[in-house]
């Protein structure tokens, strides 16, 4: 491996919708994401997510990918965001941040599990580090947040619910 890299390490793992059957998987060390042939395990495409010099900066976990299978969002769980690919065209087209550090050296919001509304028009996103889920808008050319739902127990004052997961009902 190049200097100042890490074993990758698959994390996510999605179904693209198509004729062709691909996977896409977040590759958390590697600060990527792949799109792959499932028939060959040909990688198609390759989405560089690194925000820096050093490799894993970002570390992508989750993936989800659309009904149709032209854009998919990255969970980065060390880069307090969610992205957005366009699975077509092969681009990062945007990034959001989702309650990010204000310093630095502080720690991320650490977005984990996405699921989609039954509308396909909201993305939910885990913030294991802020014990709150994000409803994040995806319809429109632009993401953006809708609001957080607070995780934590009636009474707790602190941090620690820490969700890791994310389901949506059939009804939304």
């Amino acid at each position: 491996l190049p200097k100042n890299e890490a074993i990758p390490a698959p994390a996510g793992l999605a179904v693209v919708p198509g004729k062709e059957e691909r996977l896409l998987v977040a590759d958390e060390f590697s600060d990527d994401a792949a799109l792959l042939d499932a028939a060959t395990g040909k990688l198609l495409t390759r989405f560089d997510l690194s925000a820096g010099p050093v490799i894993p900066s970002t570390y992508p976990v989750a993936v989800v990918v659309g009904r149709r299978g032209r854009r998919a969002w990255v969970s980065l769980w060390n880069g307090s965001a969610v992205a957005e690919l366009d699975l077509r065209r092969g681009k990062v087209v945007q990034r959001l941040p989702l309650l990010p550090p204000t310093q630095n050296v502080d720690p991320s919001s650490h977005p984990v599990a996405m699921a989609l509304s039954p509308d396909r028009r909201t993305l939910y996103v885990a913030l294991a580090n802020r014990d709150a889920v994000a409803a994040v808008r995806i319809a429109g050319h632009r993401m953006r947040v809708d609001g957080f739902c607070d995780t934590r127990l009636p009474g707790q004052a602190y941090y620690g619910a820490m969700p890791n997961a994310v389901a949506v009902s059939p009804d939304g």
